[in-house]
């Protein structure tokens, strides 16, 4: 348990306090923009998550033994749910999607 506990804490912790920089660095939804260009900020703020999240796996990896759960529950939570900026404009993009306008049934 505390094994658990001791892992969990070094992989949240770095990612806890980086995740909002990052988020920040990417600014807020800007409805002025294109579409495109949302999409754009939508795919460059997702990959640089991705980068980070493998690059924070590797590192940890090597200086402790880590249950890798852990790392992907704290990397869905925290690198998704701090991320307040993108998900205001994945929420944007969604509903402005062609598709939402068809009535299926």
């Amino acid at each position: 348990m505390f094994t658990l506990f001791k892992s969990l804490l070094i992989y949240f912790i770095p990612i806890f306090i980086i995740s909002p920089i990052i988020d920040t660095f990417f600014g807020e939804l800007d409805k002025t923009k294109g579409d495109i260009r949302i999409l754009l900020e939508i795919l460059i703020h997702t990959f640089v998550l991705i980068i980070l999240s493998k690059y924070f796996e590797s590192f940890i990896s090597k200086k402790i033994e880590v249950d890798k759960n852990i790392l992907h529950i704290v990397r869905g939570i925290i690198l998704v749910g701090l991320q307040k900026n993108l998900i205001d404009k994945l929420n944007y993009i969604t509903y402005k999607n062609p598709i939402r306008s068809i009535k299926f049934f």
